[in-house]
């Protein structure tokens, strides 16, 4: 922040986004071919968002290779633009009625549906996001043991 004003009233403070359960955006080693670099190279990258608001505001990524070890690089997302933060992004495919009806029949007695971290990634000039997800068996299945009499 350069000016006093906006530094004062906490108007660009940067926070770590939470996912849809609440749960912080974990940082992600990346291979990325960032604008205005020599090529493509290793990044441990982290979005950001506003305190108290879901939209994605811009990210940071660290150099992980041994020539720009430690080296940041901070992007910052258009303020006259909204860009939807991991949440929003969340609670938008989980509304989607082709989505909610595939959860719902993967989500049945004997099994469960659970989502993998999120990865948010700047992709030219946009967002992508890319989630996992799991289904898992409610119950283990007993292995049968056969003898020759």
């Amino acid at each position: 922040m350069t000016d006093t004003t906006v530094f004062y009233n906490k108007e660009d403070l940067w926070q770590i986004p939470n996912d849809s359960n609440g749960n912080p955006i974990q940082p992600a080693y990346l291979m990325l071919d960032l604008p205005d670099s020599p090529g493509e190279g290793m990044y441990l990258l982290q979005p950001y968002s506003l305190p108290n608001k879901a939209n994605l505001v811009g990210w940071m990524a660290m150099a992980c290779e041994p020539g720009s070890y430690g080296q940041r690089t901070v992007y910052l997302l258009p303020k006259d633009r909204v860009i939807l933060g991991s949440a929003q992004v969340s609670a938008r495919i989980n509304q989607d009625p082709k989505v909610s009806q595939q959860l719902s029949l993967w989500n049945q007695p004997g099994s469960t549906v659970s989502f993998g971290t999120m990865l948010v990634l700047p992709v030219e000039k946009t967002v992508a996001y890319i989630q996992p997800i799991f289904q898992q068996a409610s119950q283990r299945t007993r292995s049968a043991s056969w003898s020759a009499s």
